[in-house]
């Protein structure tokens, strides 16, 4: 009887065994195909992300579109923007295009004008927010940490003559930022160098 129960129990053993190994084959299985399905996802919205600014480019006569003019973002985090920008200019030099400056140190929007008025150079930055005192010079910036909202992207760019590209802009949220709506643009200088402007494009950003 004795050899019989620990038969019986050896066959037991292995039949659970079995189980556990089949179940665990399924369950990788699974997680294999649930994650890979959501990097498949992620790629197919960026791609859609892309596809969608080029679109507004050619429908429109601007030369800069953003993916969405608005974005909310958390006290002491970061999130992305997209932005797609075209070059129209004529190839007057014969090097095949221009080089944009996206963001540039010296340039600036008058903080004490409620439309942001664009003074010079190429800059991304906020120029009002709700309930914050328009004389507040840290409202926003690319560089300082004592700003409430930091920008940050590709510093230049050269673009083909008739090239679109869209590329992601990081906005960043300061500990101090107040909880409120900035307005916010951005101003892209003419290459040329002779203080034109490019293009502009107003968007806001919501510290929540």
């Amino acid at each position: 009887m004795k050899k019989k129960a620990s038969l019986n129990i050896s066959v037991q053993a292995i039949v659970v065994l079995i189980l556990a190994i089949t179940m665990l084959g399924l369950g990788l299985t699974f997680i294999r195909k649930f994650f890979g399905g959501t990097m498949e996802q992620f790629g197919e919205v960026s791609k859609q992300i892309e596809e969608q600014v080029k679109e507004d480019l050619k429908d429109n006569p601007g030369r800069i579109s953003f993916y969405k003019t608005s974005l909310e973002v958390k006290q002491s985090s970061s999130e992305n923007m997209y932005f797609g920008i075209r070059n129209d200019l004529p190839d007057e030099d014969g090097d095949g295009g221009e080089t944009f400056t996206l963001i540039d140190e010296s340039g600036s929007i008058d903080v004490d004008d409620k439309i942001g008025r664009w003074s010079s150079g190429s800059v991304i930055a906020c120029f009002d927010a709700l309930g914050v005192d328009e004389d507040d010079d840290g409202i926003s910036g690319t560089n300082s940490n004592d700003d409430y909202v930091r920008f940050s992207t590709s510093e230049t760019r050269f673009l083909k003559k008739d090239e679109v590209v869209v590329l992601t802009l990081k906005v960043t949220a300061s500990p101090s930022a107040p909880k409120t709506l900035y307005s916010c643009a951005m101003v892209i200088e003419d290459p040329s160098g002779d203080g034109k402007m490019y293009e502009r494009m107003d968007f806001d950003v919501e510290v929540v």
